[in-house]
């Protein structure tokens, strides 16, 4: 009898333990089972932390190549696939955790704090703790989410599932909400930039229709376009140290990009039958997802744009998400875009977005089918049931299909080899390696010692990007790159050359930009809540 009325006085902490039980729910099979399913890319991602985590063990702080990979002749993936979240399990690697274990552990922390970010971002806009309690717990169980997480191994997916609601929450704050919350807009996408780029990108065209449709309501009101302003400044600055150099290598040295191993896009464009039903599609076909939306999801979405029809929020996101999973059907004409759009790979990667933002308007709809909290609850927990079962419906698929992995069987595993420079073929490295065999070692990570025994050019055991730095008998010297994508430097001596990649002059201002960006941002903060406080302070004088 005290506990519930303990609960009574207390709803805030109820309708958070909900979204905390199916958080818990989500991340079971991490927990219970000794390694994590050999999903699409969970070599390539557990790779990325070994890297990183050599990398801080010899002082390296944001390496760009990872020496290690192609028998030490570098790749460089930090380059364009941001690494910054990955530090969390690379750290927890160094403090004696292994691999595997930390890899799991970074998974369940960004289960936490996808649901804390849409829990905040939904309440941030409704001021409803139900309807932000009924969207992360369907959030938590869309099927998507769990694609990514046990069959796909999509960190970079992962990632954007904890920041998207941030930036649909900001968007919508700052053209019709209260516009100082804009912080919720420039954290959402300096967040997102620095989990996946691909994602990014499709979120900027998509926040660019949103404001083109929004352009007169701006005009008018020029506050919300400073405030618009100010996100996008400060998304930029925070983010400089990532973007500015991936630019700067994809000028001056182009890479492979996408290499067709995977087939044309509109291979993969996802039949009707397999668009809606949340439950495994084709046993065996492991480089499919396991599962469409969702009949729960799609159901509440429907509902809602009759129940909401006067919510704005709501018919955009719910209209937006239907328009997504056309296009990512076979109904979609993706042959006529195969060279513009080839890098999305996937049509279904619009499951993403269509996960966020329907999950986001699930709990607002709910909230206006009915007006009492009891059959809103009803509501919710037959969607939840529903979600709930095909989620486990199809995590046993995913491990009953897949291998369980304990170790990184592909320690040094550079999946597509998308970022390649263009002239390198796999064979000339297979070659070199042969040639080099006896004149190049690794002292420690990114640190190399190459004989030179002739004074001309001379073609090094390491795959080029920009930003090498050499040494020859005390000398600095010009490294560049070869017809065949490798580093080569023109000596008139003999001797032993020391090669580092330390980055370009560019990467290094634009990573002093960004550490400058983040004191002033602090500093800010600190200026901000104290000013609060002495606002807070004179308040309560003045009632005095």
């Amino acid at each position: 009898m005290e506990s519930k009325k303990f609960f009574i006085k207390n709803k805030q902490i109820l309708w958070w333990s909900i979204p905390f039980l199916a958080a818990l729910a989500v991340v079971l099979p991490l927990l219970l089972k000794e390694g994590i399913p050999f999903g699409n890319d969970a070599s390539f991602h557990l790779s990325r932390v070994v890297s990183i985590a050599e990398g801080l063990k010899n002082g390296i702080f944001l390496p760009g190549v990872y020496a290690d990979y192609f028998n030490g002749y570098g790749y460089g993936n930090g380059l364009f696939y941001p690494d910054f979240f990955l530090y969390i399990p690379a750290v927890l690697s160094l403090l004696g955790m292994p691999a595997i274990t930390a890899y799991k552990t970074f998974l369940i922390l960004l289960t936490g704090a996808m649901a804390c970010t849409m829990y905040l971002s939904v309440k941030s806009v409704w001021r409803s703790d139900f309807a932000a309690s009924a969207s992360t717990v369907l959030y938590l169980l869309c099927s998507f989410h769990t694609t990514d997480l046990y069959q796909r191994s999509s960190v970079g997916e992962l990632l954007a599932f904890v920041f998207l609601p941030l930036i649909v929450a900001g968007f919508w704050q700052v053209v019709y909400g209260e516009k100082e919350k804009w912080p919720l807009l420039f954290s959402g996408f300096s967040g997102l930039v620095l989990s996946h780029v691909l994602t990014a990108v499709l979120m900027g065209g998509f926040a660019a229709v949103f404001l083109l449709f929004n352009i007169p309501r701006l005009a008018r009101e020029p506050k919300r376009l400073a405030a618009l302003g100010k996100a996008a400044l400060w998304s930029i600055v925070l983010t400089l140290f990532f973007l500015l150099p991936m630019l700067e290598q994809l000028v001056v040295n182009p890479v492979w990009g996408d290499t067709g191993l995977l087939g044309n896009i509109s291979d993969w464009a996802v039949p009707f039958k397999n668009l809606i039903l949340a439950i495994p599609q084709s046993i065996g076909e492991k480089y499919v997802p396991p599962a469409g939306i969702g009949l729960a999801l799609t159901l509440l979405v429907i509902a809602g744009l009759f129940f909401n029809r006067s919510d704005r929020l709501v018919q955009i996101l719910s209209l937006s998400g239907l328009l997504l999973l056309f296009c990512a059907s076979v109904y979609f004409p993706w042959h006529l875009f195969e060279n513009v759009l080839s890098t999305l790979q996937f049509p279904w990667r619009f499951y993403l977005f269509i996960s966020v933002f329907w999950c986001f308007a699930s709990g607002r709809i709910i909230e206006s089918m009915t007006e009492k909290r009891e059959n809103q609850v009803i509501i919710a927990a037959i969607a939840a049931g529903i979600m709930l079962i095909a989620y486990f419906v199809n995590v046993a698929y995913t491990y009953k299909n897949y291998a369980q992995m304990v170790v990184n069987t592909y320690p040094t595993f550079a999946a597509g080899c998308e970022y390649l420079p263009e002239n390198v073929t796999l064979s000339h490295i297979q070659e070199s390696q042969k040639y080099h065999q006896n004149t190049a070692k690794r002292t420690n990570y990114g640190l190399y010692e190459i004989k030179l025994e002739r004074n001309s050019s001379n073609e090094l055991p390491l795959i080029y990007y920009s930003g090498y730095e050499a040494m020859l008998n005390g000398n600095r010297v010009e490294i560049y790159r070869n017809i065949n994508g490798m580093a080569e430097v023109a000596v008139y001596e003999t001797g032993t050359l020391i090669v580092q990649y330390k980055g370009t002059p560019l990467r290094r201002v634009s990573e002093a930009i960004s550490l400058m960006g983040v004191i002033v941002g602090i500093a800010l903060l600190f200026k901000n809540k104290r000013k609060e406080n002495d606002q807070n302070d004179r308040k309560v004088l003045s009632s005095q």
